[in-house]
């Protein structure tokens, strides 16, 4: 009996996965719009899957701040606020990429920048067929991969609050652009500056290129 439980606790997270990261992907691309209501019921006959799964996701993308349920009322997705932007958003960020890079030469090595170098081809690819999609997956791959690398598991767990809104606000900027090539030109900079990082420990030149990429 307790077999059986456990397997259907494995299905059921499965299928919370699969839920989160669709919906998820969903929003940042922003395929579902800033205001627009989500409805368990809907989303679970497009996935094909029960309603469960579907709250569960809605919980994670709630503590992540993408979406927010009204009391007594409907979900939505979460607009993304000027001033929480301005004020919480780029701050934290900026903490985070500024660990990152104070840490590289202890955290980052030469396998590690073989990976990044091929999600720059990746993202050239992308970019090069102005494939909006396959750049944003490319952007956060990138990003993601660096933090997972540097960062504590406490502050990882931070970074993955904010990743999310911090992407669709991305794509939004993307989207009013022609060509993503301006996009591959800051990662391919963010590379060669973790590189230069790893040999060389220079706060002020740290802090003048967060002052200048992240706004």
């Amino acid at each position: 009996m307790s077999y059986h439980f456990e397997q259907i606790s494995k299905i059921q997270k499965s299928m919370k996965e699969i839920a989160y990261e669709a919906i998820k992907s969903a929003i940042i691309k922003g395929e579902l719009s800033p205001g627009e209501r989500l409805v368990e019921t809907a989303l679970a006959n497009q996935m094909g899957i029960s309603r469960g799964p579907i709250r569960e996701a809605f919980r994670q993308l709630e503590t992540e701040g993408l979406i927010y349920t009204h009391p007594y009322r409907s979900t939505v997705v979460n607009e993304l606020d000027n001033e929480e932007v301005a004020m919480i958003l780029i701050p934290v960020r900026k903490i985070l990429e500024n660990y990152v890079f104070t840490h590289a030469k202890d955290k980052l090595g030469e396998e590690d920048f073989e990976t990044l170098d091929a999600l720059l081809l990746e993202m050239e690819k992308y970019c090069t067929s102005d494939d909006l999609d396959g750049v944003a997956l490319t952007d956060f791959k990138i990003h993601h991969f660096v933090m997972e690398k540097c960062l504590s598991p406490g502050m990882l767990s931070l970074w993955n609050t904010i990743s999310g809104r911090i992407f669709a606000r991305i794509m939004c900027q993307a989207i009013r652009h022609d060509s993503f090539m301006r996009d591959l030109k800051y990662h391919r900079r963010y590379v060669d500056m973790l590189k230069y990082f790893t040999k060389h420990d220079d706060p002020e030149l740290i802090k003048d290129y967060l002052d200048q990429h992240i706004t």
